[in-house]
């Protein structure tokens, strides 16, 4: 089975994804794959169906994919998926970080503020 699973988190305010939507936007992410296809199951929750199991893995290997909006992440695939067992332990934030000395505005250093919070994604 060359399948796995999907949450798309959206922040309040962002307009809703279709299947169709979502589909445009990853063929823009994945020019390299071929033959998959996408079913969404359930508020929020898609599952994706790879012909070809070194393309599942390379984007499960991802873990995640920032849409703009919204972010995309992938689960294992589970024949009797319920989305309301999975628990959420990831979540996007911003953080905004006042009269911040023009010093620390190099990348390094917001790196290294940003992962004492979480996994920085600059």
């Amino acid at each position: 089975m060359c399948n796995i699973q999907g949450f798309l988190m959206l922040q309040e305010g962002d307009p809703p994804l279709t299947t169709k939507m979502l589909k445009s936007k990853l063929d823009v992410l994945w020019p390299h794959l071929r033959n998959w296809t996408v079913v969404p199951l359930a508020k929020g929750f898609f599952e994706f169906k790879f012909h070809i199991i070194d393309d599942m893995r390379k984007i499960w290997a991802l873990g995640a994919i920032n849409l703009k909006p919204g972010v995309l992440r992938f689960y294992c695939w589970s024949k009797d998926f319920k989305h309301q067992h999975l628990v959420q332990s990831h979540v996007q934030v911003w953080i905004r970080l006042m009269h911040l000395p023009q010093d620390y505005w190099r990348p390094i250093n917001l790196n290294e503020i940003a992962s004492r919070i979480g996994t920085p994604s600059l």
